[in-house]
């Protein structure tokens, strides 16, 4: 099930752990603690409630629930990285199985998967979530979107979608 924000990362950052300061940009970092509070509120506090829920109804229907994000990124090694915490089981079978399906689908694209657990929004869901819950975070170069190297945007967002593998 998707869950989208509804405000732009000029103001607040969804994708940081509700703890990091970073998560207000330099526009926001001028408002009074009681604005960004109300940010925090009306934005932050939505958007994972919103995820809390589809995890928890995903998980009380006795199956793993995994939660993926996808950003882009100009400053990386290859040119989709899977990210992963490194700690839970969950994660590194999904990401090693959904590597090897993408670089079979597509040859011409370096693929990776890193162990990284400080993506700021998986780092939190896995603090509310133990159990057979993971996160994934999906880091494409932003030349995929800008500029259709190595391939178009819209290709590879196809064969993401086509070599995700099952969740069971």
């Amino acid at each position: 099930l998707l869950a989208h924000g509804d405000v732009t990362r000029l103001l607040v950052d969804l994708s940081k752990h509700p703890s990091d300061p970073a998560r207000f940009s330099r526009y926001s970092q001028t408002l009074t603690p009681d604005q960004k509070q109300k940010l925090d509120d009306r934005h932050l506090g939505n958007f994972h409630n919103a995820l809390s829920q589809r995890i928890t109804a995903a998980m009380q229907h006795g199956g793993p629930a995994l939660h993926l994000s996808l950003r882009t990124s100009s400053a990386m090694n290859a040119d989709v990285e899977f990210r992963h915490s490194g700690g839970r089981e969950i994660e590194a079978m999904i990401a090693n199985q959904w590597a090897t399906g993408l670089r079979s689908a597509l040859p011409e694209v370096v693929v990776k998967v890193v162990t990284d657990d400080s993506y700021g929004l998986s780092t939190y869901l896995r603090e509310m979530n133990t159990g057979n819950f993971g996160s994934i975070s999906v880091v494409v170069t932003a030349t995929s979107f800008l500029d259709g190297k190595p391939v178009r945007w819209d290709q590879l967002k196809k064969h993401l979608l086509a070599t995700l593998p099952p969740v069971a």
